[in-house]
């Protein structure tokens, strides 16, 4: 939320929890067929829709050794498993009792469905439950705790998205932003006769408040009007929960102006990325051009870890030519980089077709996807439409290695709602078209589970910010986009920054200490000293910056090496000048001590035992003194 001064806190990232953990993401494994389960065996199904293991429950064993289960039917042996997800305590259709915070009671209800990923259950009146708000009816007892209390009315808070057959509850949870509304990223204005990209300074300290998490970045985009900003807010569960939209509308006018993003905090998994979103403004709006929008998709790909392309209908030759400005990629984006290409996921809206090939057969939408990217378009009597065609087939093909397609029916019939659609609840939207929205928000999730990554190292969200700033000035010199380029500029000159500041730190407190001052270590005392507390105390200071470099440097370990290497050699330097004055120190007070003590004894009246200067010299021999000084 924003401050009394209008800065924003970091409160605007959220959490989130680990998408690994939450997806319960494995990578497939061969399944012997030597493996029996019975009617009633908990296992995990292999979809090849969703590529992944999913929960399962076995119906019946065939004769002919294939399994029914509960999602799917006539199952080979080699896709079933042994459950590796907890076993539910409660079978579907059981009559228990939910205690609900909201009533503070317990309440009947009646088990709909178990998530096995996420360890909990879909009552008839709530989705989501964990187990320990659920009891067999009549139990004896007690109500959840304050703090399960607490824990409950977050889980309330969370959006679930109920529809027949399932649920994604724990999926939205992921999702639920904390801010009321997207921060801009990149404004684009009219300077002349060309266009400039200008960064929002407030949503660049957002990211670096995040340091160096490690994030996944999603990028929404698509022709304007086409409900990019409809789709977020339904990833983000605003519409389920009634929170404010992104800016949406029902005129001609495009409603996202240049790139707006919506981001989150750390999630609990340590290996698990950040998620942040971008909504990208439509392309071949009446405001903006051909150049405008071919720098902002550019930049947008060579970002983001998913890129999901928002388009409405069928993949038709018409689509693929209004996509022609993709072709211009290679104008701003140099070739053959070592980074991460991102996943695209083509989203079909408002798609009626049923999905089958020339011979009837049924399609999947990535079946779908691949057959319409390697179809030759048609050649007709406009040879360069056709071409144009190609060429984008062609460049999605070399820039998206890891495609992905997924369609939505038209959310509601009524043409009065379409015009009004985010005022809509969501219960009231097609029954299909949750469903499909559903496995939309796994599919993506599931996509961008891993983080961006260049040169095979993961992206941090500070490092990521300060790459940004270079794509950004290379788009507004008239530059080609180079990633790798720019991150090697990022990472020299953070951790150039960095080795200064720490250097300076280093200097400043050395300075404190040659003024008299404690060493720069706990309970330090001022010099002089012994050599080997001063040896101590230095090598703790050096330890502390050590660690402060480790936690905040950017870049490879081999750039991070080079840089500390040079740091290290220059506060060594000012160890030595320190190391130098507590000699000279010691030697000054050892020859006072010696002075002093050779005045007592030369003095004519009888020496005074109690004279302090009777004691000096050995006071100073015993003292913590260095050793060299004495020699």
């Amino acid at each position: 939320m924003p401050r009394a001064d209008g800065s924003l806190t970091p409160r605007w990232l959220g959490t989130i929890p680990s998408l690994g953990s939450l997806l319960g993401i494995t990578e497939q494994e061969e399944v012997g067929a030597s493996f029996l389960f019975h009617a009633g065996d908990f296992v995990d199904y292999y979809s090849n829709s969703t590529a992944s293991w999913i929960p399962a429950k076995v119906l019946a064993q065939r004769a002919d050794g294939l399994y029914d289960l509960d999602c799917k039917t006539g199952v080979e042996p080699t896709k079933v498993r042994a459950a590796t997800f907890s076993k539910p305590e409660y079978e579907i259709g059981s009559i228990v009792e939910f205690y609900s915070s909201t009533a503070g009671m317990w309440l009947p209800a009646t088990i709909k469905m178990y998530n096995g990923i996420a360890g909990t259950y879909d009552l008839d009146c709530k989705s989501g439950v964990q187990p320990d708000r659920i009891r067999l009816p009549a139990a004896n007892t007690r109500a959840p705790s304050r703090d399960e209390d607490l824990k409950e009315e977050s889980a309330e808070d969370a959006v679930g998205i109920e529809v027949s057959g399932g649920s994604s509850s724990s999926l939205c949870r992921a999702l639920e932003p904390q801010q009321d509304g997207p921060v801009q990223l990149i404004r684009v204005v009219r300077r002349g006769p060309s266009w400039h990209f200008e960064l929002c300074q407030d949503a660049i300290k957002v990211l670096e408040s995040l340091g160096q998490k490690c994030i996944s970045v999603c990028t929404v985009c698509g022709p304007y009007r086409t409900g990019k900003s409809y789709l977020l807010n339904l990833l983000l569960g605003r519409i389920q929960k009634g929170y404010q939209q992104f800016r949406v509308g029902s005129t001609t006018q495009a409603c996202t102006d240049g790139l707006w993003m919506w981001g989150f905090g750390a999630p609990q998994g340590v290996d698990s990325p950040s998620l942040l979103f971008l909504d990208c403004e439509g392309f071949g709006s009446t405001e903006s051009d051909k150049t405008r929008d071919a720098k902002l998709m550019s930049l947008c790909m060579l970002l983001s870890s998913v890129f999901l392309l928002n388009t409405k209908g069928v993949l038709s030759e018409g689509l693929f030519n209004a996509l022609s400005l993709v072709c211009n990629l290679a104008t701003h984006v140099e070739q053959e980089q070592d980074t991460s290409k991102p996943a695209l996921l083509w989203l079909l809206r408002d798609f009626l077709l049923e999905l089958v090939d020339e011979e009837g057969r049924r399609m999947t939408p990535d079946e779908y996807l691949e057959s319409s990217l390697h179809k030759a378009p048609p050649e007709g009597a406009d040879s360069k439409r056709s071409q144009a065609a190609r060429e984008v087939r062609e460049t999605l093909l070399r820039f998206f290695p890891q495609r992905r397609c997924a369609t939505l029916c038209q959310p509601v019939i009524e043409e009065e709602q379409l015009r009004q659609l985010s005022e809509v609840p969501f219960e009231q939207l097609r029954p299909e078209f949750r469903r499909s929205f559903q496995e939309l928000q796994t599919q993506l999730l599931r996509l961008a589970a891993q983080p961006k990554t260049i040169q095979g190292k993961p992206v941090s969200a500070g490092s990521w910010a300060a790459m940004l700033r270079k794509l950004v000035s290379a788009l507004n010199e008239g530059h080609a986009l180079n990633v790798v380029s720019a991150w090697n500029q990022v990472q020299h000159s953070a951790c150039d920054d960095l080795a200064t500041e720490l250097h300076d730190r280093a200097s400043e407190a050395f300075q404190k200490v040659r003024e008299g001052g404690p060493l720069p270590v706990a309970r330090g005392r001022s010099l002089p000293v012994a050599d080997q507390t001063l040896a101590a105390s230095l090598k703790e200071f050096r330890r502390c910056l050590r660690e402060e470099w480790r936690r905040r440097a950017v870049g490879d370990e081999a750039v991070k090496a080079e840089h500390w290497k040079d740091l290290k050699a220059a506060i060594k330097e000012e160890e030595k000048g320190v190391e130098r004055l507590n000699a000279e120190l010691a030697e000054a007070h050892l020859n006072q001590a010696g002075a002093d003590w050779s005045a007592w004894l030369s003095q004519d009246r009888a020496a005074d035992p109690t004279d302090p200067k009777s004691e000096a010299l050995i006071n100073a021999v015993d003292a913590d003194l260095p050793a060299k000084p004495i020699l």
